[in-house]
């Protein structure tokens, strides 16, 4: 759930109108892409980005992620966790150490659904990421198929040059 709203199965068409009706402000929105970007900075303290990722062929909920900037503030993890932990309970799994290094707590919800909060080291940035895991899976498949396509149209047309 997220603005009162549960996640999965939602359209791209959906969540924009639940993210406006709630103060988001929209940096880019197109469906030629996979993701939607918003400034949350009105809504959630200390974030600075929130990205949503649809499966393009469906235009379905994938992900959302807040990122909130760390700035050599290795503190931050352990209150984002906090932060959901009071929400939500425990997280179903947990690694590393939130005073030092990488640190992933991930929720586990029914339906293939879950929250992460997670800190890749050195960097002290801290994401919080909700997740439908197929439709996550899907988006991903999409972009490397996408990826590849590119590469090929890259090598394609320099072929007469070599």
């Amino acid at each position: 759930m997220l603005f009162g709203v549960p996640l999965k199965g939602q359209t791209r068409t959906q969540l924009r109108q639940v993210f406006k009706a709630h103060g988001m402000t929209p940096t880019r929105e197109d469906e030629s892409y996979w993701y939607d970007d918003y400034d949350p900075h009105s809504l959630l303290k200390g974030a600075s980005e929130f990205r949503v990722g649809y499966v393009h062929a469906t235009q379905r909920f994938a992900l959302a992620e807040y990122t909130f900037p760390g700035s050599a503030d290795t503190g931050l993890v352990a209150r984002i966790i906090a932060m959901v932990q009071a929400k939500y309970g425990p997280p179903s799994t947990m690694t590393g150490n939130v005073a030092v290094g990488a640190v992933l707590a991930i929720w586990h919800f029914p339906n293939d659904v879950g929250i992460s909060v997670s800190r890749h080291w050195p960097d002290t940035t801290t994401y919080l990421d909700y997740i439908d895991r197929p439709a996550r899976l899907a988006m991903e498949d999409e972009i490397d198929a996408n990826e590849r396509r590119e590469a090929q149209q890259d090598v394609n047309s320099q072929n007469s040059a070599y």
